[in-house]
């Protein structure tokens, strides 16, 4: 994250996304489609219906690099992890500022996920 932050000169998103596709292939073991990586990426980048829960989590990682202030606590990496399955679920609970992002992010995106996203604290009382 840190590292993300101190860059002169960050990547354009869009582009990024490609690399970071290429990431989450290797790191799944799935083979890259026939026509590449990069077109593929940027097929699914176009429209975030396509692969919703990776196009949230994206955008939401970038939500909270581009806050210089706020600092990773495991919890926040924890609640990243998880961020991809908001689009499969009926109810989604993460911390604060996490939901936050989230929330910025999904409306950035066009994507309704209000209603099933939580703060931890009022999930947890609402048991």
């Amino acid at each position: 994250m840190e590292a993300d932050r101190i860059l002169e000169n960050p990547p354009e998103l869009p582009d990024h996304f490609v690399t970071t596709m290429s990431r989450n292939l290797q790191t799944h073991v799935l083979k890259a489609p026939t026509a590449g990586v990069e077109p593929f990426a940027r097929w699914v980048y176009e429209l975030p219906s396509r692969c919703p829960g990776t196009r949230l989590a994206y955008e939401t990682h970038h939500q909270f690099r581009r806050n210089w202030t706020a600092r990773p606590r495991a919890s926040d990496l924890i609640d990243l992890g998880r961020i991809a399955a908001v689009p499969y679920v009926d109810f989604f609970a993460a911390d604060g500022e996490m939901l936050d992002y989230c929330k910025k992010a999904a409306r950035q995106l066009g994507l309704d996920y209000e209603q099933r996203l939580c703060r931890m604290a009022t999930a947890i009382s609402n048991l």
